[in-house]
């Protein structure tokens, strides 16, 4: 598995795309996975989808065997102090 990339330019589409690539699946292979369209997942990659909202995240996520903070970008947010530890335990209630 390649490295894990956050920030500028690695955000939802890089992540997508890249996790799909180095899984060798295709677009439309990952769409039937995940019960989206492969236009949906065409769209996310060319950046025309930038919040998918919860449940299609949450499926391309377990489709590709990672977390969904992984297929967002946002896994080290916590560690980074971006977000308090407060508001952190709220989202994850």
């Amino acid at each position: 598995m390649g490295a894990y990339r956050e920030g500028v330019g690695y955000g939802l589409a890089d992540n997508l795309k890249r996790l799909r690539t180095e899984r060798g699946y295709t677009q439309r292979h990952l769409a039937g996975l995940a019960n989206v369209s492969p236009s949906y997942i065409q769209n996310i990659e060319k950046n025309q989808v930038t919040n998918p909202g919860c449940f299609p995240a949450y499926r391309l996520a377990l489709a590709l065997r990672v977390t969904l903070e992984e297929l967002m970008g946002v896994s080290s947010l916590h560690s980074r102090g971006r977000i308090s530890r407060g508001r952190s335990e709220r989202l994850s209630a």
